[in-house]
């Protein structure tokens, strides 16, 4: 098929759609490992230390282990008193998290949940890793950068899960969002150039003296602010000196127009699209408008090929990533007193924003974009995880790739996405 992209939504629609009927199976499939010739003389930098890129197996390239998003926490907690708490049944923000909590938790409420935001516990975390592993995985990138919520033991614990689990964790350097909710005091002190060294250190050196040194960059700019860039800035001095990869995501506050000035932004600072992963791009996929969707639900979908292409021809690299997390937000009704609209509650946990993100990867696949999609689940809470009623690190391994396969996509695709591409973006 021509990569010329198809020209209207309802050919998108009939060229992608894929149905859930289709997964016959979801036992563990195996794409072996990545071309030793294509890296030789590369490794990719894990938690135990450099090895070879060959070696990284399955991989989910936008992950978070260990991690606590306090941050988030804070920020979201003056909502809590518009909640209708009785009709949603809330539970205290300071409660720990029950599985008859997990109705509201899963319409929007995880989000007041202190512990919700809360995975470092090590054998919870070990678990949930290991079940990753039995479901066919090898290797997990985690994105949490250098920043508040990260325990004294943060990296050494992410070594301590590699070591027991066998799985390949690679961490990351950088900084989420710009502001004293998620930077250190002494980053928002820093100079560019402080904050330059700062993240070449963790690649040369390692973090502290744990001796976990980052084989990946990140930044989370949620609106783009002059912090959000100067932190851009700095991650992208230090892949042009070390060719790391360099992950960066769209917050929730943009849209399409927003996230194409982030990446111009970033292209205009001098990093490499060839290995900078764009993440969350499935969030532009969908009609956040629930009254919208409720009128015309043909309009459930709502994607603007051409973005996606500017994004797909510039080289950058596409991560879907947020496969079974993403949660209901029917509790948000009160913003109904705001705009006169809810955002799309049928964006919930029942799997329907997996089938649409299938349906665009499909599609993109269809057009010879298989080279530049990386894939992932995006766990950032417990709500998230099968000890707490999710899926874990497994949606990937077990719905995802099986269901692709199963629609015809083929061997050498999937391969792709989840060896060939995470070996090259992480083999320096």
């Amino acid at each position: 098929m021509s990569r010329d992209f198809l020209s209207s939504r309802r050919e998108f629609l009939e060229r992608a759609a894929v149905s859930t009927a289709a997964l016959a199976a979801s036992s563990p499939l195996a794409f072996g490992q990545a071309d030793a010739s294509a890296n030789a003389d590369k490794q990719a930098m894990t938690v135990r230390g450099p090895i070879s890129p060959s070696k990284l197996g399955t991989t989910l390239m936008h992950e978070h282990i260990y991690s606590n998003f306090t941050g988030y926490y804070e920020l979201t907690l003056p909502m809590y008193d518009r909640v209708d708490k009785d009709k949603y049944f809330a539970t205290s923000p300071e409660a720990k998290i029950q599985m008859k909590d997990l109705a509201y938790l899963n319409m929007g409420g995880f989000i007041f949940s202190k512990d919700g935001w809360n995975l470092a516990e090590k054998q919870l975390m070990e678990h949930e890793i290991t079940s990753f592993a039995e479901s066919g995985g090898h290797s997990i990138l985690e994105v949490t950068p250098w920043g508040k919520g990260q325990d004294d033991d943060f990296h050494t614990t992410l070594r301590e899960l590699s070591e027991k689990t066998g799985v390949n964790i690679i961490c990351s350097t950088g900084l989420y969002g710009g502001d004293d909710h998620f930077w250190y005091d002494e980053a928002l002190a820093m100079s560019d150039s402080q904050l330059i060294e700062t993240f070449m250190g963790h690649v040369e050196k390692g973090f502290g003296d744990s001796g976990v040194r980052a084989g990946s960059l990140k930044t989370a700019p949620n609106v783009w602010t002059e912090n959000e860039q100067r932190a851009a800035r700095a991650v992208i001095a230090v892949q042009q000196k070390t060719g790391l990869p360099y992950t960066i995501h769209h917050g929730a506050n943009m849209g399409p127009k927003e996230a194409e000035e982030m990446q111009q932004g970033i292209v205009k600072f001098g990093t490499n699209p060839e290995c900078t992963i764009l993440a969350h791009v499935q969030k532009f996929l969908v009609n956040y408008s629930l009254k919208s969707v409720v009128k015309n639900p043909e309009g459930r979908i709502a994607v603007d090929l051409d973005f996606y292409r500017r994004m797909l021809d510039q080289g950058f690299i596409l991560s879907f990533d947020t496969f079974s997390t993403n949660m209901g937000l029917e509790l948000f009704e009160f913003l109904l007193e705001d705009n006169g609209d809810v955002p799309n509650a049928f964006e919930g946990a029942s799997g329907d924003n997996d089938v649409e993100m299938l349906a665009m990867i499909y599609f993109l696949i269809q057009n010879g974009y298989s080279k530049q999609i990386v894939l992932s689940q995006d766990c950032y809470s417990k709500v998230h995880l099968r000890s707490y009623g999710g899926h874990g690190y497994t949606r990937v391994t077990n719905f995802a790739l099986p269901l692709l396969k199963n629609v015809g996509v083929s061997d050498e695709a999937l391969h792709d996405m989840v060896v060939g591409n995470p070996a090259r973006l992480l083999a320096v």
